[in-house]
């Protein structure tokens, strides 16, 4: 887009000059030439240029309609042919959110969540397609999915502690938490998703074992939880450490990403979790890194 955009600019400035030079009597044949070549030139670049690099009225929104064309397992750049670019991303946990247009709501918006190789695992949305839950207090005692986000991560804390220590560096270790509605199933069900930064005082495969430990720890925490009154159909981890590039540059990025979904959290034995095979029993259980060093 930017190409055509500077050259319109350019046989803009030209034409210019070529009328400027239809003054003098010796250059007014070469700029009549200039000004009505470029002149065209410009009429083509306009004409040939491609529309907007989003399809809607707005950058960053989505329609019903468009929401529905959204499929699991699309890459990123597909998305962007479809949509254009969101609204707002959290590459944290690799989330991309558009703003809702005509919706059954006024404001609405659609999320979209990516698997580390940037693939769709899963989507949502709220007001778009589907009312937004919202709480009175005064006449309805069901807690709002924010809510059972604060008695997650209690939970979570009481387990595995607060903090974790980074090369001398005090980490919360929860970094987010999020309680989405089972929109697919519609039986009340309730996905989580937790952000959690990962043990690093350890070496080699010792960190995927206390990944392992603490992961079953907090599956069993959560799904004997009275506060959270509903049914858990799955809970996803995201386990961030600090990861060293072959150029020897360190970002915090997700190490692991594990799944665990109704039928394997309900046939955990809680009571003898050492052993446990978590590798074999997850729904997904993917290692971003070499941790056999």
């Amino acid at each position: 887009m930017w190409v055509f955009s500077v050259l319109f600019l350019l046989s803009g400035l030209i034409t210019i000059v070529g009328l400027f030079l239809l003054i003098p009597k010796k250059t007014r044949t070469k700029g009549k030439q200039i000004s009505i070549g470029f002149f065209l030139v410009c009429l083509v670049s306009y004409a040939i240029a491609p529309e907007k690099s989003y399809p809607n009225d707005e950058p960053g929104t989505i329609t019903k309609a468009q929401y529905k064309q959204i499929k699991d397992g699309m890459t990123k750049d597909k998305i962007i042919n479809i949509l254009g670019e969101p609204h707002s991303k959290d590459d944290d946990i690799n989330e991309w959110e558009y703003s809702g247009i005509n919706g059954v709501e006024k404001k609405s918006y659609a999320s979209f969540h990516f698997d580390p190789d940037d693939k769709l695992e899963f989507k949502l949305e709220g007001g778009l397609l589907s009312k937004i839950e919202t709480t009175d207090a005064s006449t309805n005692d069901v807690p709002a999915n924010e809510d059972y986000t604060y008695d997650i991560e209690f939970a979570i804390e009481e387990t595995i502690g607060e903090n974790v220590n980074w090369d001398d560096e005090s980490k919360d270790v929860v970094k987010k938490v999020e309680v989405n509605d089972n929109i697919g199933k519609n039986d009340g069900s309730k996905l989580i998703l937790v952000h959690l930064n990962g043990p690093i005082a350890l070496t080699g495969s010792g960190v995927r074992q206390k990944v392992n430990e603490q992961t079953l720890e907090i599956a069993k925490a959560l799904t004997q939880d009275d506060s959270l009154d509903f049914e858990i159909d799955s809970i996803t981890y995201w386990w961030y450490l600090p990861l060293t590039d072959s150029y020897g540059k360190t970002k915090e990025k997700t190490a692991y990403k594990i799944s665990l979904e109704r039928d394997t959290l309900e046939n955990i034995n809680y009571e003898d979790l050492a052993y446990v095979d978590l590798p074999t029993i997850a729904n997904q259980y993917n290692v971003l890194f070499n941790d056999q060093e």
